[in-house]
């Protein structure tokens, strides 16, 4: 189940995002906002904010392997960098990855008058989606799914990005997780 956060959304108590997650949303952005002063030999990914008129949505699926539970973290922002919403929630590790598509696209329905894009950290959903074939496997109509909503929008970009650039989705999925007492 999502969890969700949304200003002035007047979302009930069953799917609000543990106040934590927003705090720890808020901490993401003032780090964004202030950077270490030390320096690293290291170049870091980095977020942006998405330009005039988009609005940006930052997917997370991390997976605990030991356990078989995965975490979802989908943040969006606007071209101001505030976010509007995020939801969280947790699934099987099977679907760690293609689940936070689904949502994410689901999500960006949210929006419809302004162009969304829609980053994630995963390369193997890009390839997947690319492929023209067929997907017979037991995750086939969840890849199909994701197929059929981003063919139903012109103005939704997908777009992978380095983990470092996804921080705050990728903190909301472990709160995800940790909420399940797996952390």
């Amino acid at each position: 189940m999502l969890g969700l956060s949304s200003k002035g959304s007047g979302c009930g108590p069953h799917n609000l995002v543990p106040s934590g997650a927003i705090r720890l949303l808020h901490e993401s952005y003032y780090e964004l906002q202030h950077p270490p002063l030390i320096s690293s030999s290291r170049v870091k990914a980095k977020w942006q904010r998405p330009p005039l008129g988009f609005m940006k949505i930052n997917l997370g699926g991390p997976c605990r392997a030991a356990t078989g539970i995965g975490g979802i973290g989908i943040v969006a922002h606007d071209h101001e960098g505030t976010f509007p919403a995020c939801c969280s929630g947790v699934s099987n590790l099977l679907h760690a990855k293609l689940l936070p598509l689904k949502e994410g696209l689901l999500f960006a329905q949210r929006w419809p008058n302004v162009q969304r894009l829609i980053e994630g950290d995963g390369q193997g959903v890009v390839n997947v989606l690319s492929q023209v074939s067929q997907d017979l496997s037991h995750l086939g109509c969840l890849v199909d799914d994701c197929k059929r909503l981003l063919a139903q929008h012109d103005n939704i970009l997908l777009q992978r990005v380095m983990k470092e650039a996804n921080e705050a989705a990728a903190r909301l999925a472990r709160v995800a997780l940790h909420s399940l007492g797996d952390g």
